[in-house]
């Protein structure tokens, strides 16, 4: 009796044994994944060489490509591994998006947020401006704020047109 993976066969070519658990499925999934996030590691590393020769070089941007096939790695998934990089890049801090079927597009700029949000102040009338502050309205004590709008559903007709 030969075992081969998870089905035992006996030397006739015969299937004398049928076996398959969850615990071997699921084993054989884990090494699966375990070997796909290492070659995805792999290509991180090449993505990371490829940002710190562009950063050696004084730009503040580049331009990955990831590789559709890897010599002497097995097959991946392309979309898989983009979503991986890009995850890993934007979890370090990188601006980055996918441009193209697999061209990635990585900047460490660091830029100011343009907007900024207005708000009312009680001791001025004009408008101060705030960064990162959300629009906020406030109103002076002598003056109350307009009353709530009406649902379009509550309108009841007055019968007062004549047209």
């Amino acid at each position: 009796m030969v075992k081969c993976g998870c089905i035992a066969y006996s030397f006739r070519g015969r299937m004398n044994i049928f076996t398959l658990s969850v615990a071997d499925i699921q084993k054989n999934h884990e090494e699966k994944v375990k070997k796909r996030i290492n070659i995805y590691r792999k290509v991180l590393e090449k993505c990371f060489l490829n940002i710190k020769g562009c950063a050696e070089s004084e730009k503040t941007y580049c331009f990955f490509t990831v590789p559709v096939i890897k010599f002497g790695e097995p097959l991946y998934k392309m979309r898989a591994c983009i979503e991986y990089i890009l995850f890993a890049l934007k979890y370090r801090g990188y601006a980055c998006k996918h441009i193209g079927s697999n061209i990635i597009y990585i900047s460490w700029r660091i830029t100011k947020p343009k907007y900024k949000a207005l708000e009312y102040r009680r001791t001025s009338p004009q408008l101060r401006y705030r960064r990162s502050t959300p629009a906020v309205r406030t109103f002076p004590a002598n003056r109350m704020p307009p009353p709530p709008t009406r649902s379009v559903y509550n309108y009841k007709p007055s019968g007062r047109f004549s047209g």
